[in-house]
């Protein structure tokens, strides 16, 4: 056990998922992006609050120009 402050609700993501105020989910094939906290830096990650389900995928590598309705493939997924 470490003393620090504890966070409840956030998400560890790579930062390259961090952009600006927001995180890329892949939805149904397609980028949407979601508004999110940045509540804390912790080396190459990023603490982050939003209001996820459980089963979403957020796009974690770097994707320059990324934007909602672009269309992507999520590498290793079957289907």
């Amino acid at each position: 056990i470490l003393p620090g402050p504890r966070y409840d609700g956030v998400l560890r993501l790579p930062e390259a998922a961090w952009h600006e105020g927001k995180v890329m989910l892949v939805n149904d094939g397609r980028l949407a992006a979601r508004p999110a906290t940045l509540v804390r830096r912790l080396g190459d990650d990023v603490l982050i609050r939003a209001p996820f389900q459980g089963d979403e995928a957020v796009l974690v590598t770097p994707l320059p120009g990324a934007e909602a309705g672009m269309r992507v493939n999520v590498v290793g997924e079957s289907g």
